[in-house]
């Protein structure tokens, strides 16, 4: 096991206390980080995410179909301003287009059924 783990992000984690550091050359952790990288030191890879389940899948799916019935609802002008008012950050970007992609997966398994 390395010193140092990656994150999905950009924060590494130091694996002898499980402290999270945040990427930011004000910290001194940070710096030891980067100091201890460049002697040729290779941090672990993060540690892998869960696989969701066909149930989790389908439920986010069925929620999703419920944002997507919203959009349909909108008439076209109003598009914009729904963006605006309801995607404010990439995490919110995120979601719709995950919400989307689930949705449309749903549908495509429905009518090949």
């Amino acid at each position: 096991m390395a010193l140092y783990k990656k994150t999905a992000g950009t924060t590494i984690i130091r694996t002898v206390d499980n402290t999270w550091i945040p990427q930011n050359d004000l910290l001194t952790e940070w710096r030891d980080y980067v100091t201890w990288k460049k002697a040729g030191n290779v941090p672990d890879d993060p540690d892998p995410l869960p696989s969701p389940t066909p149930e989790q899948i389908e439920h986010d799916a069925l929620k999703g179909m419920v944002k997507v019935q919203e959009l349909l609802s909108l008439q076209l002008p109003n598009v914009p301003t729904w963006v605006t008012a309801n995607i404010t950050n990439v995490a919110q970007a995120r979601d719709v287009i995950m919400t989307i992609i689930l949705t449309m997966l749903l549908i495509r398994d429905k009518l090949k059924a």
